[in-house]
Formats: C-alpha cells, structure tokens, sequence
C-alpha cells in the first residue's frame, strides 16, 4: 500500500475529488459502480449512500449509516443482479484500527476531511495504495428530490464529477417489472406508476443539476456502453483524467462473466 506519512496525507487530502454515480430510472448504476470497484484510483464503499458528511458524527456513524456496506447480508446488490462488488465481510476492528492510523499520523481538522479518512480506512482494508487515489466514489442511487445533497457536495468539492446512467425506457421498466417479481411474485398497474413518479422525478433533478453544473456531469448510456465497453470506459478515464485500467470491463450478471462486449 506504500508508505504512508503526515506529508502524503497532505497531499491527498488537497487534491482528492469527489465522483457521484447515479440512474435516471433503472440506469444500471449497480452494475457501473462495480467496473469502478477495482480501479486504483477510486474508492468507493460496496452499497449506496445518501448521507451528507456533516451528517455523520463520528466513525461508529458512518458505519451505522453505511450499515449495508460494512454487513453483506443487508446490502442491496446481493438482492440483485450485480453480486461482484464486494465478495468479502469487512473487518469493522481492522477498519476502525485503520482510521486511527491515519488519524494518528494527520489529525482531521473538520468534517470533511473525516469523510475522506472514512473512505481512505476503508481502502487500507484492500490494501490500495492509498497515495494513488484520485477520487472517492459515492452510488446515490434514488436521486429524486435529493439535487441539494450533489449541489452541498460540489460546495467542498469543486471540481465534482456527476455521472448520470440512463438506459432505453423500455428496458428499465422490464428490469423493474423482473425485480418485483422476484420479490413480490407480482407486478402491477400501481408499482408501475410507483415506477414512473420516481422516474419524473429524476428526470427533474437532473435538468436542475444540468443548468447548475453542466460542465461537471456525464452521461452515460448503459446500452452503448455494454456494446463497446472498452471504448466507453476509456472514454470515462479520460474525462476523469485517470488512466484507464482493465479493471473496468470486468463484471459479472449473475453467473455471467462481463469483458465488455456483452449485448
């Protein structure tokens, strides 16, 4: 994980940018969020979040609030088709012992820089090279109505990346319709427009979030991307200004290994 010392934290903590993952709909998030998984340059915890830093108080909250992250028997993904995200139960002692360390070496000053070290413990975990990372990736995955969460973000973060996953209508009400089945073994004219309400109201924040910070967002057409993957993801690297790594075509559907290619 190379050396870790005051002065790299220093540097880490000036330069560290924020990256948000999002659908329009059923947009494929899940499934992205795990071709960033294993990139060196991002960390992201397994499950989504919805929380602002200020909210959490200490470490013991952020894992409380992260409960399906750190405890794989809550997390969502499991319940789906996305299952390579994170195949391990974290070790809450080691990742408190790790946010010591680090806290030992840099004393946070504020809010925001526990945030990172939160983030940072939790790739001590997976042995990153910790001095690498360019960005903490956070999944929020229900969006609607919560554009003030991004726009409080991009307030500590300016130079905040939005990726936004959209995918052909038609598929997405065919993955909710196969998601309540499995759960519910039914689906309806009333989860339909359960559907549709969220939907409008995504599609709502995202025109907000479009006239606030177009210069910050990409979207990303799910559909295309499982066409040409390693085109898209290059792409994506660049506009992160990282380097592109295998890593991003690799994913499984269910039993199904995803090289990027797959239609």
């Amino acid at each position: 994980m190379g050396e870790i010392d005051k002065k790299s934290i220093d540097k880490l903590i000036s330069e560290i940018n924020l990256l948000t993952i999002s659908p329009l709909g059923r947009g494929g998030s899940f499934f992205f969020q795990s071709l960033l998984n294993l990139h060196p340059e991002i960390i992201t915890l397994p499950d989504i979040t919805n929380f602002h830093f200020n909210e959490y108080v200490n470490i013991d909250d952020f894992i409380k609030k992260n409960e399906s992250s750190f405890d794989l028997k809550k997390a969502y993904y499991n319940n789906i088709e996305i299952s390579n995200i994170i195949d391990d139960q974290i070790d809450i002692r080691i990742y408190k012992e790790n946010y010591l360390l680090l806290t030992k070496l840099r004393p946070p000053v504020n809010k925001k820089e526990n945030f990172i070290y939160y983030y940072l413990s939790f790739a001590l975990i997976y042995n990153y090279d910790i001095k690498k990372i360019k960005y903490i990736a956070i999944h929020i995955h229900y969006f609607g109505g919560k554009e003030q969460l991004i726009f409080d973000y991009n307030r500590y973060f300016p130079k905040l990346k939005i990726s936004i996953l959209t995918k052909d209508i038609k598929l997405t009400y065919e993955s909710t319709s196969k998601i309540f089945m499995s759960r519910y073994e039914s689906f309806n004219m009333d989860m339909l427009l359960f559907r549709i309400e969220k939907n409008l109201l995504e599609y709502q924040s995202f025109k907000k979030l479009l006239l606030t910070l177009p210069n910050n967002i990409k979207l990303i057409d799910i559909n295309l991307l499982h066409k040409d993957g390693e085109q898209h993801m290059r792409n994506y690297s660049s506009w992160l200004e990282i380097d592109y790594n295998n890593s991003m075509l690799k994913s499984k559907i269910g039993q199904s290994e995803w090289q990027g290619n797959r239609s």
